[in-house]
């Protein structure tokens, strides 16, 4: 088969069954290359066809060149109408194989079929060929010669493939570019002309008699020549292009001369924009309107006399007997207001009042939000924050140790935020923890708890939560700060270790036990370990290690996790 390729490639206007049968006929390949150069020389006479053209032209066969050469008597003329053929062809074969094959794969098994799309095909399915298979055929027998010239040849058509495709793509895209931008771009250069003489349209905003609408009143220039595109869009001020609120196409009303739009529902500064619907661009702006009062808002806190004030004056337009301002924690959403006051009942005079509301008791930051009544639960206007000083306060006391390892603390409250009530709780915490380690309810009667102060190295706070707010503390204490005191000392004498401990944090267990380890080791890696004697606080390590050098010894409690030791003794050398 090797062969047989070779010989299709030599003598390209042989079809491949006259070759075959030539090879079949002749036993000696001298005589193979002597019956094909007559057979070529015999066909070449008797069609007359120039054989150079099968292999300027590879994608076209035999029969459509004969044809071509009978139509065309002028060499020129020949090749141009071949060339054209071999374009169309090429075209034709990309369409049919490009959406299940690559192009390396399709242009290195047209070059070896001869251009046949139908061979291609085939050859494409018997082989199996995938999408992400860079092996056009198996090349594993072939010399290395003839595998070097098939790779060069497969890379040379893919680069012809490929820059044909993009010359198609490249001409597609830009006929189809220059049809969609010639209407935008002819019309975006004739907005360009008006928009430097400023003369396209001259928009107004104004409300109407009962305030109720908005009347956009709009005269266009009469050489401005409208596309269908263009739309009148309502924005409240620094909004994006798309962020409208509602719009209206020019082209269906441009009669009227004016248009009526509906209240927006959040209160602010509004303008109407002409933009063009192609483009996005905006052509003109109309005059700023403001929607509902413009209301100046001051609020202020009157500590000792335990109210705030809302000190409001209304700058431009008028209060609706329906406006109202809530008093609200600061971190509240809008309808969970503390009290609503509608403003007509505290004006003092025709644009001028004060709201006057309890000062809260909680400690916490809170605000007047203005509410017209065409904007529902959206604000108009929020008040500067009001802050109530805190004044809950837990005091300590330390009192006398009532033994060696026990001490206790005296808490006790002054509650202003809410009344006091015997659910609420003091509960202690490690610092920087919200694990409770210890609580109680309030004592009512005498107005203070005593607390046990941990054993545990460490630092603890107490908080106390009264059962009507449980989303915070009202009160932290100061820190109670718990020192570690607990020592343990080591002494190497007559080839054994001494051992003294002095504990606070714990009671002495015979389940605890001390070891002796080589300094910088883990406490796994013990030399030797003695569980402890509760009748004396010192005990003798004689169990020596063989290796010399600095050691220590480290006490466990079975309080804390396996093989976390609670203290650890001063450096001894053994020797």
């Amino acid at each position: 088969m090797e062969n047989i390729e070779q010989l299709i490639q030599m003598f390209p206007s042989l079809s491949v069954e006259e070759i075959k049968d030539v090879v079949i006929n002749c036993e000696d390949e001298d005589d193979i290359f002597v019956h094909l150069s007559h057979l070529t020389e015999m066909k070449e006479k008797s069609t007359g066809i120039d054989p150079t053209l099968k292999t300027r032209f590879p994608r076209l066969t035999m029969e459509e060149i004969s044809k071509a050469s009978s139509k065309y008597g002028n060499r020129d003329e020949l090749l141009e109408a071949l060339r054209k053929m071999e374009e169309e062809k090429s075209r034709n074969i990309y369409g049919e194989l490009k959406e299940e094959y690559t192009m390396s794969v399709i242009g290195g098994v047209l070059v070896d079929m001869g251009g046949n799309v139908q061979d291609t095909i085939e050859t494409l399915k018997a082989l199996k060929i995938q999408d992400e298979d860079p092996d056009l055929i198996p090349i594993e027998n072939m010399k290395e010669e003839d595998r070097k010239e098939y790779e060069e040849r497969e890379i040379e058509e893919r680069r012809r493939l490929v820059l044909e495709e993009s010359i198609i793509l490249q001409k597609d895209l830009d006929e189809n570019r220059n049809l969609q931008n010639i209407e935008r771009i002819e019309h975006e250069n004739r907005i360009r002309m008006l928009e430097a003489e400023r003369d396209i349209c001259v928009l107004t905003l104004k409300f109407n008699s009962n305030e109720r609408f908005i009347n956009l009143c709009y005269q266009f220039n009469k050489d401005y020549a409208l596309s269908g595109y263009e739309w009148f869009g309502l924005y409240k001020e620094e909004s994006s292009i798309d962020n409208y609120v509602t719009y209206v196409n020019v082209k269906s009303i441009i009669k009227m001369n004016s248009y009526q739009l509906k209240l927006p529902k959040e209160n602010g500064y509004y303008i109407v924009k002409l933009v063009d619907g192609i483009s996005k661009n905006i052509l003109v702006e109309s005059n700023a309107i403001h929607v509902g009062p413009r209301i100046n808002f001051e609020a202020v806190l009157k500590e000792e006399e335990k109210k705030v004030l809302l000190y409001f004056n209304v700058e431009e337009g008028s209060l609706n007997e329906r406006d109202w301002v809530s008093f609200t924690r600061k971190d509240k959403k809008h309808r969970s207001y503390i009290s609503s006051h509608y403003l007509i009942n505290y004006l003092k005079d025709e644009t001028s009042g004060v709201v006057e509301v309890p000062m809260p008791r909680r400690p916490l930051q809170y605000e007047f939000r203005y509410f017209p009544s065409t904007s529902g639960y959206n604000p108009l206007k929020i008040s500067n924050t009001i802050k109530v000083p805190k004044h809950d306060k837990l005091t300590l006391e330390f009192l006398e140790p009532v033994s060696r390892t026990k001490s206790q603390v005296k808490v006790t409250w002054d509650i202003h935020a809410v009344d006091v009530s015997s659910w609420d709780y003091v509960a202690m915490y490690k610092e920087s923890d919200t694990k409770i380690l210890c609580s109680q309810y309030v004592d009512m009667k005498n107005n203070h708890l005593i607390f046990d102060i941990p054993r545990t190295p460490g630092t603890y706070v107490l908080k106390y939560w009264a059962w009507r707010i449980g989303s915070a503390p009202l009160d932290v204490s100061e820190p109670i700060v718990v020192e570690n005191r607990d020592t343990l000392k080591a002494k190497f004498s007559n080839n054994a270790v001494e051992v003294e401990w002095d504990l606070y944090s714990i009671d002495v267990s015979p389940k605890d036990w001390i070891a002796l380890i080589k300094s910088g080791r883990s406490n796994k890696e013990y030399e030797s370990y003695e569980y402890v004697r509760t009748c004396a606080n010192h005990q003798v390590l004689e169990k020596m290690p063989k290796e010399k050098g600095e050691y220590e010894v480290r006490y466990f409690s079975h309080t804390k996790p396996k093989y976390e030791h609670l203290v650890a003794s001063n450096k001894i050398i053994i020797e």
